[in-house]
């Protein structure tokens, strides 16, 4: 949550509020707290506050992935159960298997394995693991039909 406040001549205040939105679920503490797309914990309970949402590691890099997935494709999000740190990188669960990406990640990359996974979904290609860290690749794992 942002709030600034800013004065306009002759006598009017503006004030503007950037409401940080949840991004995941995580583990704090031993209770479940909601992460914005900077890793840091809002003030809400989850308990209250519904939300449906993968459980993620506390880790900001997992945050700001997950963050800009919902940018990029919400219905891809919206099928993500956990994402977690995984070595430097980011291993988020699906339904469907394991997809692994670089932290830093771009739309466009992101983009490129939906592209992958939709081909196998349309070929009937069953697969345990989409690998997205390199560049301009995506390695698919465990592909059966």
């Amino acid at each position: 949550l942002e709030a600034s406040v800013s004065r306009r001549i002759p006598g009017a205040l503006r004030v503007r509020i950037a409401e940080a939105e949840p991004v995941a679920l995580a583990e704090r503490g031993g209770r479940l707290v909601l992460l914005d797309a900077a890793g840091r914990v809002l003030p809400f309970d989850p308990s209250i506050v519904a939300a449906d949402l993968p459980v993620a590691d506390t880790d900001s890099g997992v945050a700001r992935l997950l963050s800009r997935i919902r940018e990029t494709d919400p219905r891809f999000f919206g099928r993500i159960e956990r994402g977690l740190k995984w070595r430097t990188d980011v291993a988020l669960d699906l339904p469907a298997g394991r997809v692994l990406f670089r932290t830093g990640a771009s739309a466009d990359e992101i983009r490129d394995l939906l592209l992958v996974e939709q081909y196998l979904t349309q070929t009937g290609k069953r697969w345990k693991e989409l690998d997205a860290r390199f560049a301009s690749r995506v390695f698919v794992r465990g592909m059966g039909a």
